[in-house]
């Protein structure tokens, strides 16, 4: 079984996650394309050590912000994550928003039929022709994959493309061996998006107060404030713009404010529209309802 516990950024994952673990006897592999990398720590929200300490993470601190990293990477290395859980007789907790990371996770999809290449010229395709053109060209390659893709959505579109022109399979036969092979609980946080925005002004507050500034110089001094993901990550790149002098302070509190509340509205548009997931509403008494799932879940696969 996999558990997975997503939402959108400043939503409680990880607090949650520090309290679901332990009490299932769990680790966490993190879903969050941004916590992968070294020296992002404050930007990211990372588990701080104590947390990592408490209960084991995997998937933090593996690459660094100029490697070129990629679904791909991610899902091999999160897989071996799982493997290692499970051999130690723990349960994976998958928590994070990367909506790509956990899809890719949670449908059993394999690292082959990932194409940086591919993705690439079908996004020049749909940018160029439009999705019409590119849903004609999905009933031609796979007609199955087709019947079963809402053709009017440029992602599922791009994806089942991806799939067939990677592997030669059809989407449909790709996504299945995962739905067969693993039971997954994809259980999100749903906050108001009035608190959540609070949420968001609190924690921005709190990275630029706690060091994100020193942070991002020490970036900046490693040479990670050109083209690297600190550059292009929400709160780094706000950091830079007031450390090489292009805003105030204030402006790059409130951009990255403004940017990270954009950042959580598309992610909320990912899950809903993409992903199977029981909302559970936040408030005092979620961990125990989430708990409570968690338990059905388990005993009605005999776990």
């Amino acid at each position: 079984p996999l558990i997975c516990l997503v939402g959108p950024t400043a939503s409680g994952k990880t607090d949650l996650a520090m309290e679901m673990a332990p009490r299932f006897n769990g680790e966490v592999v993190s879903a969050d394309s941004r916590q992968i990398y070294r020296g992002m720590d404050l930007g990211t929200s990372k588990p701080t050590k104590s947390q990592q300490n408490h209960v084991r993470h995997y998937m933090i601190d593996v690459a660094d912000p100029f490697d070129a990293y990629s679904v791909v990477l991610y899902l091999r290395g999160a897989l071996d994550a799982i493997e290692t859980i499970e051999s130690r007789g723990k349960l994976p907790f998958l928590v994070g928003g990367s909506g790509q990371y956990i899809e890719a996770l949670t449908r059993g999809i394999s690292p082959a039929s990932y194409d940086r290449d591919i993705r690439r010229e079908l996004e020049g395709d749909l940018q160029q022709f439009g999705i019409a053109v590119l849903a004609e060209r999905l009933r031609d390659l796979d007609p199955r994959g087709a019947a079963t893709t809402d053709l009017r959505n440029p992602r599922r579109v791009l994806r089942a493309l991806e799939v067939k022109l990677a592997t030669g399979r059809s989407i449909r036969d790709e996504e299945q061996p995962g739905r067969r092979t693993r039971d997954t609980l994809v259980l999100g946080l749903d906050v108001p998006r009035s608190e959540l925005i609070a949420r968001i002004q609190n924690r921005t507050a709190n990275m630029f107060e706690n060091g994100l500034l020193d942070e991002s110089r020490r970036l900046w001094v490693t040479g990670h404030a050109g083209n690297s993901a600190a550059s292009k990550s929400i709160g780094y790149r706000e950091a830079f713009a007031y450390l090489f002098g292009n805003s105030t302070l204030r402006m790059a509190r409130e951009a990255t404010v403004n940017a990270t509340s954009r950042y959580a509205r598309r992610q909320m548009t990912w899950f809903r529209n993409r992903e199977t997931v029981d909302w559970y509403s936040h408030g005092p008494d979620t961990a125990d309802r989430i708990s409570r799932r968690i338990d059905e879940f388990l005993a009605g696969r005999g776990g």
